[in-house]
């Protein structure tokens, strides 16, 4: 029997940094792999990135600043303490607006639009976030929800860890371009 992975020859990149909520990065990369993906992870840094938890150690592929987005299907922000260590670095918003304006899917978690928010892509577009971020992402123009799982446009967002089932469906699905299984 043949299994079909969905995001075969599809390319996500993570944007990471050291406190990153551990499940929110494993859980989200673990079910890309599974469906096929190829995965980078870039950082400000190129040291050992340690999860807020202890659980997961990452050593970046890439440097954000060597990142080309157009050769990305995807974008994906895990939360934690990490996106606020990124979140102003001029390259991250670089690649996160080159991202958007390409129209990758972008995904983020918790407090990973965070991101988003520096970035300036959340006008107008009904989000959601950790809801310590809430507040944020309605004065950056966004409309907040609260929800558990949001997509508008080519961006997801999720609230917290145990979201990652609903928002890994919606991601992958997006991600996957439709092109197996339709809108």
């Amino acid at each position: 029997m043949a299994i079909i992975k969905r995001l075969e020859g599809k390319r996500v990149l993570i944007l990471l940094a050291s406190e990153f909520d551990d499940s929110e990065f494993r859980d989200v990369a673990g079910a890309l792999l599974l469906e096929g993906a190829e995965i980078t992870v870039a950082s400000i840094v190129k040291d050992v990135l340690k999860g807020l938890h202890g659980d997961e150690a990452v050593i970046p592929d890439e440097l954000v600043r060597d990142v080309n987005a157009q050769s990305f299907t995807g974008l994906y922000i895990p939360g934690g303490k990490a996106p606020s260590k990124i979140r102003d670095d001029p390259d991250v918003k670089k690649v996160v607006n080159e991202a958007y304006k390409r129209g990758l899917q972008i995904g983020a978690v918790c407090h990973g639009p965070q991101v988003l928010i520096s970035a300036g892509i959340v006008k107008n577009k009904t989000m959601t976030s950790h809801p310590s971020v809430g507040r944020e992402l309605l004065e950056a123009g966004a409309n907040y929800s609260g929800g558990s799982v949001e997509r508008d446009g080519n961006i997801t967002t999720a609230t917290d860890p145990h979201t990652l089932a609903e928002f890994n469906t919606v991601f992958i699905r997006e991600l996957a371009c439709c092109e197996l299984f339709g809108p």
